[in-house]
C-alpha cells in the first residue's frame, strides 16, 4: 500500500514497539514490514499489530508480533544479543537507524523533509 518513516522503542526476536503519526487499527489481516539497520545488516521484519495506544493528539504507539519463520527468528535474535553486549560496552553505540530527538521533533522534521523544507 506504500511505505513511511516509524521510530522503534524496542525490539525483541518476536516483535516490536513503535512509535507513528498514522493511525492504525490492531488487526491480524494487516501485515507490516519494518526495515532498518543494525551493526552493517538490514534488518526487515512482518508482522501485525495486536495493540495501539494514542501518545499524543498526533503520535500513536503500536506493539506488532512478528510474523517471521524460526530461521529467521533465530538470525534476529543473534543480531540483537550482539548489540545488546556492544551497548552495554558503550552507551554511545550507533551502528544503526537511530535518532536523538524526542519523538513529537522527529515525525515534525520527516513532515518538512517531505516539503522540501529540510
Amino acid at each position: 500500500m506504500g511505505n513511511t518513516k516509524v521510530l522503534v522503542r524496542d525490539m525483541g526476536p518476536g516483535g516490536l514497539c513503535y512509535i507513528s503519526n498514522i493511525k492504525l487499527p490492531p488487526e491480524k489481516d494487516l501485515i507490516l514490514q519494518f526495515v532498518g539497520h543494525l551493526l552493517g545488516t538490514e534488518i526487515k521484519v512482518r508482522g501485525y499489530t495486536v495493540w495501539a495506544e494514542e501518545i499524543d493528539h498526533n503520535l500513536h504507539k503500536y506493539g506488532v508480533q512478528f510474523t517471521i519463520d524460526d530461521d529467521e527468528k533465530a538470525e534476529l535474535f543473534r543480531i540483537l544479543n550482539q548489540v545488546q553486549i556492544k551497548m552495554r560496552k558503550n552507551i554511545l553505540f550507533a551502528e544503526g537507524s537511530f535518532v536523538s530527538v524526542v519523538p513529537a521533533a522527529y515525525f515534525k522534521i520527516i513532515k518538512e523533509d517531505e516539503r522540501g523544507g529540510g
